[in-house]
């Protein structure tokens, strides 16, 4: 039954979250974003840059270290969010140095990690009070990613929670598929407002 003092528990759960998980995301991404800037030419640049957030590498890293099992599906949501985006126009250009990839990446994967990391709280903490029924989990697993999403392969975060603690694989997957849908239509949505509007 749930119990309002099991609120209390949500911020040691969330802190501890956050520790397993920032030193991964914060650690792959800010080197990834050094060679990028540095490694690559002009051209592969502008399109890495551009699919940095739906290639999901430091969400790979986490399952791989916390959840192995899960590890294909997150592939298979990166390769399609990838390919789908990849044909999308976009107008963002890439940093021009390292030191602004630095600072641009630190923040995005700032931002990107405190959502996912409240929702496995949520999940460890309030799990055992879902019944254990597999539609019913789906179903809030479904709607929770939509909610919430996860970029940057962030969606690993609660989808680890949800195997260990909230029907194993299949909602666990859910979460990540739900996401990955979640951040296609959200970017084709922005970068079609982004269009420059040709005058009648």
């Amino acid at each position: 039954m749930f119990d309002l003092r099991d609120l209390y528990a949500l911020p040691i759960a969330f802190s501890l979250t956050l520790w397993d998980a920032a030193p991964v995301y914060l650690s792959v991404g800010l080197a990834l974003a050094i060679l990028m800037r540095t490694l690559l030419t002009a051209q592969a640049l502008h399109t890495t840059w551009r699919l940095r957030e739906t290639m999901g590498i430091e969400g790979l890293l986490y399952l791989a270290l916390f959840r192995p099992s899960l590890l294909p599906v997150l592939v298979f949501a990166s390769i399609v969010a990838s390919t789908i985006l990849a044909r999308q126009v976009s107008h963002i250009s890439p940093p021009s140095t390292p030191g602004a990839a630095l600072r641009i990446r630190f923040g995005e994967l700032s931002l990107a990690l405190l959502l996912p990391c409240i929702a496995a709280a949520v999940v460890k903490i309030f799990a055992p009070d879902i019944p254990e029924n597999l539609m019913l989990q789906i179903t809030l697993a479904l709607a929770g990613s939509i909610l919430i999403g996860g970029w940057s392969g962030t969606s690993a975060i609660p989808s680890v929670a949800i195997a260990v603690h909230a029907g194993g694989f299949i909602p666990a997957a859910v979460w990540i598929l739900g996401a990955a849908g979640r951040k296609v239509v959200t970017d084709i949505r922005y970068r079609r407002s982004q269009r420059p509007v040709t005058p009648i």
